[in-house]
């Protein structure tokens, strides 16, 4: 019999005023009454230019991957896994269940030729969706938001944590970290307030 894992997923990316764009995942690990039984999260590199919506969405569903993989190792008997990942963007769903093999079957190009968006995030999705699939089943689905307050709320709370721990940094820091964003990005509202789509 399979061991039953089902996470929900949420991220969540906003321009910080000293840093920048920032963005944070959250995975919940839900039992059979619907609760969090374990809540993971993450903030994203604010010197990747990873604070996008699309790219928190994804790196929810790599988390929740990892997470499965990482739980699995500490079981005590080897069975096979049954891994149910919900996420609330439907953009992040269609990349996860379809359209990341068909651009890697296509080189990385899209049917006009342009180079994807967020390659790497896509490999590293299809690396570790193959590592998961070796352990057992992989199942994603989309929750609509109303329906993903669980993990919503954790993003929120992770979000809220990491500008906490932004305001206690040195001003000497802060201000080291503006002037790499400028340089590398031009502006912090360059670039990174994207539609939700892939």
């Amino acid at each position: 019999m399979a061991y039953i894992m089902e996470f929900r997923v949420s991220g969540r990316a906003k321009i910080n005023r000293h840093v920048g764009p920032v963005g944070v995942v959250a995975v919940c690990l839900m039992n059979p009454a619907g609760e969090a039984r374990k809540t993971y999260d993450k903030h994203l590199d604010p010197h990747s230019n990873e604070a996008t919506s699309q790219r928190v969405a994804l790196s929810a569903i790599i988390l929740a991957l990892q997470k499965a993989q990482e739980l699995h190792r500490e079981l005590k008997i080897r069975t096979r896994l049954a891994v149910s990942i919900a996420t609330d963007s439907q953009a992040a769903l269609d990349t996860a269940t379809r359209l990341a093999s068909l651009y890697s079957l296509n080189d990385w190009k899209t049917d006009i030729g342009q180079d994807v968006l967020h390659k790497d995030l896509m490999q590293v999705l299809l690396d570790n969706d193959a590592k998961v699939k070796a352990l057992g089943t992989v199942r994603y689905r989309y929750i609509p938001v109303q329906h993903s307050t669980i993990a919503r709320e954790a993003s929120r709370q992770a979000m809220e944590n990491l500008e906490i721990e932004i305001a206690k940094l040195d001003p000497k820091v802060l201000a080291q970290w503006e002037d790499i964003y400028r340089a590398e990005y031009g502006s912090y509202f360059k670039d990174h307030t994207q539609s939700p789509t892939v």
